[in-house]
């Protein structure tokens, strides 16, 4: 059975800057969640279970997040969901 890492793709939002400051500046945030198998050496692979664009670096989390992550990626949940509770509960039964 395939191993699953979770993913998101990242969005830079506009935020206002501290201290009431009329300047703003980016912030990253996830735009979504998504699924991606585990390739080789634990890395995900670049793209995702869905037909979405590619994963970027440094925004992965345990699978056994999937749950309570938001937003999900519903064709990612359909694809792969219920191998991933599976994974998530090994990982969780795990020592």
């Amino acid at each position: 059975m395939p191993e699953y890492a979770m993913v998101a793709h990242m969005t830079l939002l506009r935020s206002n800057a501290l201290h009431g400051s009329r300047s703003q500046r980016g912030q990253v945030a996830p735009d979504s969640w998504h699924l991606a198998e585990i390739v080789r050496d634990d890395v995900p692979s670049p793209f995702p279970i869905c037909e979405g664009p590619t994963v970027k670096t440094g925004t992965r989390r345990p699978v056994r997040d999937w749950e309570t992550v938001l937003p999900q990626c519903p064709e990612c949940e359909a694809r792969a969901g219920d191998a991933v509770r599976a994974q998530a509960a090994s990982e969780e039964q795990a020592p």
